[in-house]
């Protein structure tokens, strides 16, 4: 629906930042035959597609009244890429009620799908989009920054004048408010088909889409062809006083679905219980949230209240990408951290789109709201917990009396807009489990109503299960409208998995303590242990010897390029990005060089020498490691170069950001050349397992979009990434990172070298068991 597609960030999110303004263009005398067709030059991001052909569809204000006003609606049509289309084009009916469908370039993946066979036409409905006249509300273009700058104030309060305003410029202009109906609507539709000349059309609606779908199956079915329903909004269904009733059930299949998922119940548990306990915490003091509006460039003070909060997650569940993050949001609110939510409300205050609030109240005053009374909805509400009534939304009494100021003097409805709409025209439901607003058993309801249906359900998706990207319900409904005759093959639902909710750092700092100190003590105890002994003989390191044979070409490489960048024009931070690529890439890549068993020819003559041959790797490996510390301080201190003054902390945070990995694919090197025994292979190995940190390390950060199995996993490796940024987390968790990733690299070349105690191994490779038995009984 979108019948909320509205904003209203975490506490009313209804109304939209940003709203077009176009000038209000009355409704014009009769002229000519209705319906026709007049083409025009495409409007905005359409005016250049050669792919395109739009026009107005003149149409009766009131179809009651043929001879009467006539009102415009925009048509863009998107060509078949088929030579020789279907008949039949499919047309789209967007939702809202409100919401344009002109300029959509007809290029997103369900979109080019329909097109492959058919011809796929966008409609403005009447008094939205490019359609004259508009119903648009510019009185309520800075209605979130109003509401959102005074909590304090009931948003209908807020709302009551400058709907009024709306409504009387409308009037004065001789537009009937009243004409402006889903009926109306569907006798538009069938006017479009008649004008350009189509036996059939195929119907495409999502949310009210789906409503003006079933209005036109009802009272225009000879037209009709197929319908593809997506998300399901029958007439006969209440929606103001169904509004608790939904927000519970929808909320509880939340909650079971957490339950349900292993990594979601083990860090988010009982998440029904933290969802009420936020609310009572917000109930009796709400928290303050620093807000920025980029609209109004304006920073507030906002006070989220419990509605407001119940509201949000309400929100939320409309889209199944945020879905992903409520657990953690959730406690987050809990557990008194708040920049996860206002990071979450300062990007929901970012959203903007064309609604037609003028056509959205137009259809809900005269079709949804004269079918329930507030002691209907006050009954029905006090069978649902606080949380679950939805103060304040869109659905909530206070916005029912809205209607008061639109139709003042009151307005008879149809009945027919009440009543269940039977049909034999072939119609494929679809619903997503998590959907809010339009929940899975109004697609049920609706499916036993029409004697040729198919009913499909989709885990893990939200509100509009088409035009989030998944594939299955495309193929489906595609299928579906390619052969309305029979049932579409759904197997591809049993493979869509459910939401993998987002496991945050925070949730899994315990576990970053536990191993930090874990591997941060075993490194540090073998440092200071291998120090002391390395002390205690100093001079049985070859030192001369190790630093002729090392290759320096790596580090050598790696100063050229940072004194490149230097004096280049580059962005500071793409700077600073690049050197802490290049720094640990080269000298890991050095320390492969340094130790390659099978190719290093002095190897017999030193393992020979009255010492410990683990001293080997150690001495070749040190130099480079030396090397790497004098490489990064002279990076950090290019840095202040190129970005002036820097703080001590800002300074360490640098080396931060090069030591640690430096010290990681380092060990890396070691290891993998140690293991193959030769240079080229030790080399390759380690560039590319440092590209592939490089490249795909951000699967590893916590919420990142990733794929099964590693969506498991992703919530225990943010602490292994290499490149982890100091903004991507806290500061806190950086420095967990900081201590794992550099921990890991001491611990794989301590582990390595101690391998190497065996003299035979080192020269020989892989050895017998029998040989290593007789080679250390001596000769004679």
């Amino acid at each position: 629906m979108k019948i909320g597609t509205c904003v209203r960030a975490l506490l009313c999110i209804w109304a939209l930042l940003t709203i077009s303004v176009p000038l209000t263009v009355q409704a014009q005398p009769a002229q000519g035959k209705v319906p026709r067709f007049e083409p025009v030059e495409c409007p905005g991001v359409l005016r250049d597609r050669t792919d395109f052909t739009c026009g107005f569809l003149i149409v009766p204000e009131d179809h009651a009244l043929p001879e009467g006003k006539t009102i415009r609606l925009m048509v863009a049509t998107a060509h078949s890429l088929s030579p020789e289309p279907e008949p039949d084009p499919v047309v789209l009916l967007s939702g809202g009620p409100g919401s344009g469908a002109v300029g959509s370039t007809g290029d997103s993946l369900y979109e080019r799908t329909i097109r492959e066979r058919r011809n796929l036409i966008f409609l403005d409905q009447r008094g939205t989009g490019h359609s004259q006249p508009s119903l648009d509300c510019p009185e309520l273009d800075n209605l979130s920054l109003l509401i959102l700058s005074q909590p304090q104030v009931p948003a209908a309060d807020l709302i009551h004048p400058l709907l009024k305003a709306c409504r009387d410029r409308l009037v004065s202009a001789g537009i009937k408010l009243e004409a402006y109906t889903s009926a109306q609507n569907a006798a538009d539709v069938e006017s479009l088909r008649q004008a350009l000349g189509y036996p059939q059309i195929n119907l495409w609606g999502g949310s009210y889409g789906t409503r003006l779908a079933l209005t036109v199956m009802r009272d225009f079915p000879a037209g009709v062809r197929s319908a593809v329903l997506d998300s399901v909004y029958p007439p006969h269904v209440e929606m103001y006083r169904d509004a608790p009733g939904n927000a519970d059930h929808t909320f509880s299949v939340l909650f079971d679905r957490c339950a349900a998922d292993l990594l979601c119940n083990l860090f988010y548990p009982k998440l029904r219980t933290a969802f009420l306990d936020v609310y009572a915490q917000l109930d009796k003091q709400p928290v303050k949230l620093d807000l920025t509006i980029p609209s109004a460039n304006q920073q507030i003070d906002y006070y989220l209240t419990a509605d407001g909060f119940a509201a949000g997650v309400f929100q939320f569940l409309y889209d199944p990408h945020a879905i992903r993050y409520l657990p953690s949001l959730i406690y987050g609110l809990r557990d008194g951290d708040l920049k996860q939510v206002t990071a979450a409300v300062n990007a929901t205050t970012q959203i903007s789109n064309a609604l037609s609030f003028g056509m959205f109240f137009s259809v809900m005053c005269s079709e949804e709201a004269p079918f329930s009374t507030l002691d209907e909805m006050s009954a029905v509400a006090q069978n649902y917990p606080s949380a679950m009534q939805m103060h304040g939304s869109i659905f909530s009494a206070e916005m029912w009396a809205l209607c008061q100021v639109w139709f003042p003097a009151g307005i008879t409805p149809d009945p027919r807009e009440n009543e269940v709409v039977q049909s034999d025209v072939p119609a494929l439901i679809l619903a997503g489990e998590h959907d809010p607003v339009t929940p899975p058993v109004w697609g049920k309801q609706t499916a036993d109503n029409l004697s040729n249906s198919y009913y499909l359900e989709f885990p893990g998706l939200g509100h509009g299960v088409v035009g989030v990207g998944a594939s299955c319900p495309i193929l489906i409904a595609v299928e579906f409208v390619n052969h309305p005759e029979r049932r579409p093959s759904s197997a591809c639902i049993g493979e869509m998995r459910g939401v993998a909710f987002v496991v945050t750092a925070a949730a899994t700092r315990p576990y970053a303590v536990v191993l930090s100190l874990a591997l941060g003590g075993i490194a540090g105890g073998a440092v200071i242990l291998t120090a002391r002994a390395a002390w205690t003989r100093r001079r049985g390191f070859a030192w001369k010897v190790s630093r002729r044979l090392v290759t320096w070409l790596p580090t050598v490489t790696a100063a050229i390029i940072m004194g490149l960048l230097l004096v280049t024009k580059t962005e500071p931070s793409d700077k600073l990005r690049i050197a802490e690529l290049i720094i640990p890439a080269a000298l890991a890549v050095q320390v492969a060089l340094a130790v390659a068993p099978t190719e290093d020819r002095t190897l017999e003559v030193i393992a020979t020498c009255p010492r410990p041959v683990w001293w080997l790797p150690l001495e070749r490996a040190a130099l480079p490691a030396a090397a790497g510390t004098v490489l990064a301080l002279g990076a950090s201190l290019i840095a202040i170069m190129i970005v002036g003054q820097m703080p001590v902390r800002t300074f360490l945070l640098h080396l931060l950001r090069w030591i640690p990995p430096t010290l990681m694919f380092s060990g890396i090197a070691l290891y993998v050349s140690i293991r193959t025994r030769q240079i080229a292979l030790g080399a390759l190995g380690t560039f590319l397992i440092w590209g592939t940190a490089a490249i795909a390390g951000k699967f590893l950060l916590p919420g990142y979009p990733t794929f099964f199995p590693l969506n498991y996993l992703q919530p225990l490796l943010w602490v292994f990434h290499p490149y982890l940024q100091p903004g991507e987390l806290t500061s806190t968790d950086y420095l967990l990172n900081r201590v794992v990733v550099a921990s890991v690299g001491v611990v794989l070349i301590i582990w390595i070298i101690r391998r190497m105690r065996n003299t035979e191994w080192l020269i020989f490779g892989n050895v017998s068991r029998p040989f290593q038995a007789n080679s250390h009984q001596g000769v004679g």
